[in-house]
């Protein structure tokens, strides 16, 4: 099973696992030409995926 992380009503799938390529606790790694950044990241560097250009 694999997830992925998309705001649904602002844009497709921008995150996911992948077989290989997987980190519990994580929505994954930014799909092929896709860019993203963290927005307002705590203490632990954790906060909301914004588009790169966001």
């Amino acid at each position: 099973m694999l997830n992925g992380y998309g705001i649904t009503e602002c844009s497709p799938q921008v995150c996911c696992n992948r077989n290989k390529v997987q980190n519990k606790g994580s929505v994954g790694v930014p799909i092929l030409h896709e860019t993203v950044k963290i927005l307002d990241p705590d203490e632990n560097g954790e906060g909301e995926i914004c588009p790169g250009s966001a």
